[in-house]
């Protein structure tokens, strides 16, 4: 099955019934199949053909879907690109992704054209508009869909990581690992064809595209896209559209709280809760569940490169094992091993390797970067986790996150976890800076709740008795926002970046 099987197969099966819901345009499967092929035929009468990569510059819309299944039916290969990018950062993308035509939201129109007349490629822009403008007059044009022959091992999407660590990659994505990994989502989550879902999270990254929206797609759920996070908005809208399966960040659940608390709401038809992109916090699991009280909550641990989902902590798990991320999906295997590859023993630290049908292909056009990811069939991710006896996974950290404090190995996710209990802290980062004594010091940055006077003092004594004397943090800085990439993981590097330089030390309070 390639991703627009699936698409003519809902359309086959459930043609009348209600697949996308956005800013009030509604459309059935057969009206979306249709939409699809039309503009797969206009595409190919502008001469787009099998293998082309096309790159949509948009924010979450339904013409966003429409383009994804079209070029899935084309042979083509999307490539969705994050809308805040800046002209460098945009040109740089499609130039290493070598794309053929761009398809843009009207907001981005400046942005696209200072780029343009730099990339010799780009041969077709299309301008998206609120209610269509010329992309509408584009599909109207197409005349059907050619006749390609698409498998399943050809590439489907090139993803862009989120450059937490540095540039971002584009790992290559075939039909088949989109299709496993919703295969894997529908069977672990339970989702089911009366389900509706909504989606919050930017669909240019693969948790709301692969994980959330092609998961229910697999099953012929329907899907409400929402444009933006606005928390006031989507707590109505959960009630409007009957909303069962909900999917956000730790940090959205955090805001939508928040909000929460000014109103009375009944969303007792909620039945499934998931996060992702960091693990949640106990204390604001246990608001979420008040919030949403018949709903299971579900923790999902995944990366670009594996689909993205690589395990999955389930309802039943969600309070008993606090703070695991769970155990691998179905399809896929999950190892811990140490730096020359061998398996680490149960509650030692170790690397996170992935093997399974979900895992890319390559990094495109980057065969170094690809093979120090891909060895031997498994992904080296990065990631550094330890299991416990009843073998689910506690990530640690990243390994470029790890601090190395006077010879001793400090991971910032277990400081980061202890401070987070904090009644007065709202959110917490905890990185490594330049320290003349220790070569690294630990340096916690804090986000204070609402109307909480939090002091050095008082932070590091919450800590006594919680966390060995190295791991203490040797710095206190507080913010008011912690920098975060748009599927809400911490940016530490910018972190880095500005209380480790010489010129910031005055901003931070030494102990």
């Amino acid at each position: 099955m390639t991703v627009f099987d699936l698409l003519a197969r809902n359309a086959a099966k459930f043609p009348d019934q209600e697949a996308l819901c956005c800013e009030g345009r509604r459309q059935t499967w057969q009206l979306l199949h249709g939409r699809a092929l039309r503009l797969a035929g206009a595409l190919a009468g502008r001469g787009i053909r099998k293998g082309d990569k096309v790159a949509i510059f948009l924010e979450n819309c339904d013409q966003f879907v429409e383009i994804y299944f079209a070029l899935a039916g084309l042979g083509a290969v999307g490539v969705p690109l994050n809308y805040r990018l800046t002209g460098n950062e945009l040109s740089s993308i499609l130039q290493n992704s070598e794309s053929q035509a761009l398809f843009y939201g009207a907001r981005y129109r400046d942005t696209v054209q200072a780029v343009r007349s730099d990339l010799p490629l780009l041969g077709l822009c299309i301008e998206v508009g609120p209610s269509g403008g010329p992309y509408e007059e584009f599909l109207a044009g197409g005349k059907g869909s050619p006749a390609v022959t698409v498998r399943e091992d050809d590439p489907n999407l090139i993803l862009y990581t989120s450059g937490t660590t540095g540039r971002p990659k584009g790992a290559v994505l075939s039909h088949a690992n989109s299709i496993w990994n919703a295969l894997n989502m529908v069977v672990e989550c339970g989702f089911r064809h009366e389900d509706r879902c909504i989606i919050v999270p930017p669909l240019y990254h693969s948790a709301a595209l692969n994980c959330w929206f092609l998961a229910h797609a697999f099953m012929g759920a329907a899907s409400v896209v929402e444009t933006s996070f606005q928390p006031a908005a989507l707590l109505r809208r959960l009630t409007e559209e009957t909303i069962t399966n909900l999917f956000l960040v730790p940090a959205m659940y955090n805001f939508l709280l928040q909000q929460a608390s000014t109103t009375e709401y009944d969303f007792s038809g909620v039945r499934i809760i998931a996060t992702g992109a960091s693990v949640m916090p106990v204390a604001l699991k246990e608001g979420v569940r008040r919030l949403f009280p018949s709903a299971g909550i579900i923790d999902v641990y995944g990366l670009t490169e594996a689909g993205p989902g690589v395990t999955i902590l389930k309802p039943a798990d969600a309070f008993r094992k606090a703070g695991s991320v769970g155990k691998a999906l179905v399809t896929v295997e999950v190892r811990l091993v140490d730096g020359s590859g061998r398996d680490v023993p149960c509650g030692g630290v170790g690397e996170i390797i992935v093997r399974g049908p979900t895992v890319m292909q390559e990094y495109y056009n980057l065969p170094e970067a690809t093979r120090d990811a891909l060895k031997d069939g498994w992904l080296y991710s990065g990631d550094l986790a330890r299991t416990d006896e009843e073998g689910f996974l506690y990530l640690v950290d990243r390994k470029k996150d790890m601090v190395n404090s006077g010879g001793e190995n400090v991971y910032p996710a277990e400081i980061e976890a202890v401070l987070a209990a904090h009644p007065g802290i709202m959110e917490v980062a905890v990185i490594g800076v330049p320290d003349p004594r220790w070569g690294e010091a630990v340096c916690a940055v804090v986000v204070p709740r609402s109307g909480e006077s939090l002091t050095v003092a008082g932070v590091l004594e919450f800590t006594t008795g919680k966390l060995a004397g190295f791991k203490k943090p040797r710095r206190v800085v507080f913010t008011d926002v912690l920098p975060r990439n748009p599927s809400g993981k911490v940016l530490k590097t910018v972190l880095r970046e500005k209380y480790g330089a010489e010129e910031a030390t005055q901003l931070v309070q030494r102990v």
